[in-house]
Parts: C-alpha cells; structure tokens; sequence
C-alpha cells in the first residue's frame, strides 16, 4: 500500500516538472492534425494537411516540441522534428 502511494506521488511530481504548453497555430477544438481530400479522381489525388499546433516542453535552454500520436526524427545528432504522416490511396 505504501509502495503505490509513493509511487503515485512520484508520477505525479514528474508530470508537474515536465509540463508541456501547447503552441495553437490557428484555433481550434482539436489538437490533433486532420487532412481534407480536396480532390480525387483516377489522375490525381489533391488533399490539405491541418495541424491546429503543437506541445512544446522547456528543457534547460531549448524547447522540444511534438505532436500527440504522431512519430518523431530521433536520429543521434538531427534535431527531433515531429513526422505528421497520413496514409492516402494513389489512383492507379
């Protein structure tokens, strides 16, 4: 019981120094991207990406930056840049 306790003390304080802020880019209710298909047909396939922002979290002096639910570069040495990637049909 006193295990548990102290652990969940311990995840809560670790959520409080690594807080994340989201940075909105435009408004929105979502906070993650979206992708309208604009047009498609057996030519062609025209889509929009939307992504509304992103989370940022301070760390010393940078800010690491992501997008819930979507992957990252973590290469050693390449910055982490958040990869949005949607799958989308190609016409034949």
């Amino acid at each position: 019981m006193k295990k548990s306790i102290l652990f969940v003390l311990i995840v809560l304080c670790f959520n409080s120094i690594i807080a994340q802020n989201w940075m909105e880019f435009t408004a929105s209710e979502s906070t993650t991207p979206d992708y309208n298909i604009l047009q498609s047909n057996d030519t062609i396939v025209k889509f929009s990406v939307f992504i509304p922002g992103m989370f940022e979290t301070s760390i010393d002096t940078f800010n690491r930056v992501n997008i819930k639910e979507h992957t990252r570069l973590d290469s050693v040495g390449f910055p982490e840049i958040t990869i949005v990637s949607f799958l989308v049909a190609i016409p034949q």
